[in-house]
């Protein structure tokens, strides 16, 4: 129980030891723990370079002999930071709790790219501004607060939404429109996971789908310019503003990486899926149709064609984000630039 698990973060090791020494009375060690947690305020708390980590293995017992693998991240791509890894699985928390007796924080859901549950087909929970407590090491009890108060949270968004829970005041038509938008949404996730383990982190195909997430989450000015088109869908299909607003000076190379600004789920699924859509990713077009048939029922207009798509999320053809974006494009390979050159030429 106190080793370091498969696909478990480091942080979550120390988060679950520090757990157990406090419930098993073993004061010395979690004061340790809770000094080593407060001395990385500011850092990475999962990833480490070979001083810290020697200055961590001197607190832990037993050792752990996988520890040095597991301090360096497997990939850059799309990695949320520090403050921002508060996503979890509802499902995978609850039979955590039954064998572990806390939560074990994946790996993987510290990843921008990450937002549905392989093991449980569901959209992984974001803990919310009203739940979280601002510390380091403290996710858990913040995810439980929030679970407390959903209990039927892991339902609300997944592929198999069971017909016995009936407590969702999400409308049918959108619970079923987003539903399809998850699944479209995670064959993007699989593409990234397949490209980022084959070893192809610099292919043009990663970078393609980095840039366009860039301008789905892109962060913009509070006032002074358009909510970029995901923040617009999300907060129609749920109510909630998810805005990635930024500090008028801002430089526009800054707003063009916002994505990694944006630690909630929910908009990271709609910026997924607004990209698979508009690159076409194969078994994409029937169901994004679907979703826009669905959405239109309840009032909600949704471009079909991915050029139409294009041209919502970057907001016209004389906007600086679609300039941005045809540079972007120049340094493609001649084939991934004659498929962008399909939704791009306004």
């Amino acid at each position: 129980m106190k080793r370091l698990r498969n696909n478990e973060s480091i942080s979550s090791l120390i988060e679950r030891l520090w757990f157990y020494a406090s419930v098993d009375g073993a004061l010395e060690e979690s004061s340790a723990f809770e000094d080593f947690f407060n001395s990385r305020e500011g850092l990475d708390i999962d990833y480490y370079n070979d001083d810290d980590l020697a200055k961590l293995n001197s607190i832990i017992e037993p050792v752990q002999p996988n520890l040095a693998g597991a301090s360096k991240p497997y990939t850059q791509f799309y990695l949320l930071d520090s403050a921002s890894r508060i996503s979890f699985c509802p499902a995978c928390a609850e039979e955590d709790l039954k064998s572990a007796r806390t939560i074990i924080w994946r790996i993987h859901w510290s990843y921008g790219w990450y937002v549905v549950c392989l093991e449980h087909s569901c959209m992984l929970m974001t803990i919310s501004k009203g739940n979280y407590i601002s510390r380091v090491g403290q996710r858990t009890e913040s995810a439980l607060r929030m679970l407390a108060c959903r209990p039927h949270a892991k339902y609300s968004v997944s592929l198999l939404p069971p017909d016995s829970i009936t407590t969702s005041t999400i409308p049918h038509n959108f619970m079923r429109a987003e539903c399809e938008i998850l699944d479209i949404a995670l064959r993007v996730q699989k593409r990234i996971m397949y490209l980022i383990e084959a070893g192809n982190y610099g292919c043009s195909e990663l970078a393609m789908i980095s840039d366009l997430l860039a301008l789905t989450l892109r962060g913009h000015v509070r006032g002074k310019e358009i909510i970029p088109y995901s923040y617009r869908l999300a907060k129609q299909l749920t109510g909630i503003g998810y805005s990635n607003y930024i500090d008028m000076g801002s430089k526009h190379a800054t707003v063009m990486t916002g994505e990694y600004a944006v630690c909630a789920s929910y908009p990271r699924m709609i910026g997924l899926a607004l990209t698979a859509a508009i690159i076409r990713h194969s078994g994409v077009d029937f169901r994004w149709y679907r979703v826009c048939d669905l959405l239109a029922e309840r009032g909600i207009l949704v471009p079909r064609t991915s050029k139409l798509l294009y041209l919502a999320v970057v907001g016209g053809a004389d906007t600086a984000e679609h300039r941005w974006y045809l540079k972007r494009v120049k340094s493609y390979p001649i084939e991934l630039r004659k498929i962008c050159k399909e939704y791009y030429t306004i």
